[in-house]
């Protein structure tokens, strides 16, 4: 009886942790021209029930995602001074999304949704991509009429979101 137990026991163990989903932690760094970036977020999966309540202006917290540059940065002709930002996605539709760093010494709250003080990235949103089923974060260089620049960019589902720094 003990036996059966045991094996009952160790069989729950191993079956709760294969099916577990694990939230972790990732940090992906780089550096341009003297301009150290690092980009921090949480794993987390990606979901279609979720994504299909989306409407226009919901913002999207990527993963509770900061981005710290060293130095400063342009994009869209905009300036973004050296510091540490919340990376947030805004909705146009479900399929159009704009990057937003928000200045994290501004934000009142870090999980939050308000994006008005922040600074909107030049953005291009993909879609019908091979699906990614967790949402992932990266920092990368550019190509074609980016090349030169760093992209930043979020991955979810068939989407993934680009958002362009001049850095240097």
């Amino acid at each position: 009886m003990k036996q059966n137990l045991l094996v009952l026991v160790i069989f729950g163990v191993l079956a709760s942790l294969l099916m577990a989903h694990p939230h972790f932690s990732k940090t992906v760094s780089g550096k341009l021209e003297g301009n150290e970036l690092t980009l921090k977020f949480m794993t987390y999966p990606y979901s279609d029930e979720h994504l299909a309540k989306v409407e226009k202006g919901f913002v999207f917290h990527c993963g509770r995602a900061t981005l710290t540059l060293t130095g400063d940065a342009r994009s869209g002709g905009q300036a973004i001074a050296a510091g540490e930002y919340l990376v947030r996605a805004q909705a146009n539709s479900v399929d159009d999304w704009t990057l937003i760093l928000v200045p994290e010494s501004a934000a009142e709250n870090t999980s939050g949704a308000d994006v008005s003080g922040g600074i909107k990235l030049e953005t291009t949103t993909l879609t019908g991509l091979p699906s990614s089923h967790h949402l992932d974060l990266n920092l990368y260089s550019g190509h074609g009429s980016t090349d030169g620049k760093l992209i930043v960019s979020v991955a979810f589902g068939e989407r993934k979101v680009e958002g362009v720094l001049e850095v240097g």
